[in-house]
């Protein structure tokens, strides 16, 4: 209710005075007087609620990484990485056997994802590009990009 007696005060009223001065010095007369002060009005009152409808508008839901991405019958849980910032996200996956990781290079350079003992071997991966890989053996698997060596992450399969 503050917010409309702000408007009305603020805002109708002065531009109401101004626009009825001005016509009376400019002598248009009553009726388009009228006409533009009852379209002011309107296009003011019509910005106002979209400002507000902006303002009140629910913002988008925080984005939580959500380490599962789907599921099939065929071949079981599938986690995802994403590769973003020069860092493997997350960079630890606990996994089960015979379930898939899949990388997703969300970077602009290009990256790969390999490890030492050639089980993870992927080919450069462009932005958009996807590696996956499904381990059908327990352990730890320890991989670096092959292009940037700092860049490191693991797959833990139980």
């Amino acid at each position: 209710m503050l917010v409309l007696i702000f408007v009305y005060k603020c805002l109708l009223v002065p531009i109401a005075d101004f626009r009825t001065k001005t016509l009376n010095k400019l002598n248009f007369g009553k009726s388009f007087e009228v006409v533009l002060m009852n379209s002011s009005r309107l296009i003011i009152a019509f910005a106002f609620l979209m400002i507000l409808a902006v303002a009140c508008a629910p913002s988008q839901p925080e984005q939580t990484t959500d380490k599962t991405i789907g599921r099939s019958e065929d071949s079981g849980k599938v986690a995802a990485v994403a590769i973003k910032g020069f860092k493997f996200v997350p960079a630890e996956v606990n996994i089960k056997v015979g379930e898939t990781v899949v990388w997703t290079n969300e970077d602009t350079a290009p990256h790969t994802v390999e490890s030492s003992d050639d089980t993870l071997r992927s080919d450069e991966l462009a932005k958009g590009d996807t590696y996956s890989y499904t381990f059908t053996k327990a352990g730890k698997y320890d991989y670096i990009c092959g292009i940037h060596p700092s860049m490191k992450g693991s797959v833990t399969v139980q």
